[in-house]
């Protein structure tokens, strides 16, 4: 088998299905396979609200660059964008180097987060405080470390209401 290719057998109610492939192409026939053979998976399918890699990287391609060392880069100015718009954006890319397997995690330190979205600390973290009174980052402590991450709501709102006014 190439390297890079997935190949998973699911076996349910005495049938067969086997699939073989990029990961994406067997993720992509699995569902199809599941919505067609478990119909109330397709109605629920309609009320869930996820995003995947790919779905990130359109919303945040002009406006952020990934080094091959995961290094995240703002194109955004800072002349251009508010600071909570920047972080909003480096937040989402973090959540795309998660999904990509790029990342552990999608959580950001402050300072991390505050030099990625070119925001002092203290600025930085006074538009997270709004952001997660609105609902669109979440604050994690872990043994006195604190870190954000951006919810679904996050995305949905960067997407429909913030990344439209960068372009």
């Amino acid at each position: 088998m190439k390297k890079g290719t997935l190949r998973v057998r699911i076996e349910w109610e005495g049938k067969i299905f086997e699939f073989t492939g990029r990961p994406t192409q067997v993720s992509s026939e699995i569902q199809t396979l599941l919505v067609k053979t478990i119909p109330e998976l397709s109605l629920a399918q309609e009320l869930i609200l996820s995003f995947d890699a790919r779905d990130l990287a359109e919303i945040i391609a002009q406006h952020i660059s990934v080094t091959p060392e995961n290094e995240i880069i703002l194109k955004l100015s800072p002349s251009s964008s508010s600071l909570s718009d920047r972080i909003l954006c480096v937040l989402v890319a973090q959540k795309f180097l998660l999904l990509s397997g790029r990342a552990e995690n999608d959580y950001l330190p402050l300072r991390q987060l505050a030099a990625n979205s070119l925001g002092s600390p203290k600025s930085s973290s006074s538009r997270l405080s709004e952001l997660i009174a609105d609902g669109l980052v979440e604050k994690q402590r872990d043994r006195g470390a604190v870190s954000y991450r951006v919810t679904i709501r996050g995305i949905l709102h960067f997407k429909s209401s913030r990344a439209p006014r960068l372009q």
